[in-house]
């Protein structure tokens, strides 16, 4: 059997006020000079006429004031602010209120209250509402697990070019979770999402033509995606890309380039790159011999529960 795939969780999705700053209004009326002056004139003046506009009920003016406090992470305001959009039918309040309760800033964390809001902002509309009600239906923890309703979220969400729910898609199907193992399937809907960016994708592709899934093995072309996912910084795929060019597996073999990756993967926090890069320290292979940084990389794997680097430490 194939090996099972993760998937990004909810609190990996962003919230709107660390993304952007503000919502365009619809109309190119007071709000929309009231953007303006916050983006292009006096930012101060505008901010003002934003929270004049709030507090007289302009359900706009009320979920791009909230954002504000989104931004500067004073979450028990921009709730506030927030749940009066929502009360107005502000959709895209609905996902950030959702978020809020998910992961318990300026409220209390409550998953019955973020799926409810999920819910709200998907059946309006919200793309990354409708993915993460997808999540919730994915994962075991909600206590809401059902495969078909959260493959259909990530369809619809996927209809509306989310490159995350073009992935999950393709983890369902490369699994089998949920719809009938395909191969195909998974490969088509990884590509799209990996075109799009999404390192996840990126990665699981690198997997799929290492392990040679519904084809022939393909170590090169597995390389290429995993690079990709390496370049955002993904610990594991800068972890395999080192190995990679330290064995010379479909690539020509590059001890500097792999031990570079293999470096950058420890520093980001792969205990099993520490560990590897503790034997090059010992070993002096690749690298000039130094045991007090063997010993470093070791303690910083055994940190992080690596079994393997505590055993190695009560016998360095």
């Amino acid at each position: 059997m194939a090996r099972r795939f993760g998937y990004r969780p909810i609190a990996d999705t962003p919230l709107l006020g660390e993304k952007i700053d503000y919502v365009e209004a619809k109309s190119t009326g007071e709000m929309g000079q009231i953007l303006w002056e916050i983006h292009h004139g006096n930012h101060e003046k505008g901010m003002l006429q934003l929270k004049k506009l709030a507090e007289q009920g302009d359900a706009v003016a009320q979920f791009n004031y909230a954002s504000k406090y989104l931004g500067a992470k004073e979450y028990d305001k921009a709730y506030e602010w927030l749940k009066k959009a929502a009360a107005q039918e502000m959709e895209m309040a609905y996902g950030q209120l959702a978020h809020l309760y998910h992961e318990g800033l300026g409220v209390t964390k409550d998953y019955n209250q973020a799926f409810v809001w999920f819910e709200k902002g998907a059946i309006a509309g919200d793309v990354s509402a409708r993915f993460d009600l997808g999540l919730m239906y994915y994962q075991e923890e909600y206590g809401r697990q059902d495969y078909q309703k959260a493959k259909t979220w990530f369809e619809r969400a996927a209809a509306m070019n989310d490159a995350r729910a073009q992935g999950m898609l393709g983890i369902m199907y490369l699994n089998g979770t949920g719809v009938k193992q395909d191969y195909q399937q998974a490969r088509e809907w990884l590509e799209k999402s990996a075109a799009a960016g999404e390192s996840l994708a990126q990665k699981y592709l690198g997997d799929y033509y290492t392990e040679g899934l519904g084809g022939e093995e393909d170590a090169t072309k597995a390389c290429e995606y995993y690079e990709m996912a390496a370049a955002q910084d993904d610990i594991y795929a800068l972890y395999i890309v080192a190995l990679i060019y330290l064995n010379g597996n479909g690539v020509e073999k590059d001890a500097d380039k792999g031990m570079a990756y293999l470096e950058r993967s420890a520093v980001l926090g792969n205990a099993d790159a520490q560990l590897v890069l503790a034997g090059r320290y010992y070993s002096g292979d690749f690298v000039a011999k130094d045991i007090e940084k063997a010993r470093e990389w070791l303690e910083k794997a055994a940190a992080l529960g690596n079994k393997k680097a505590k055993n190695a430490l009560q016998t360095f």
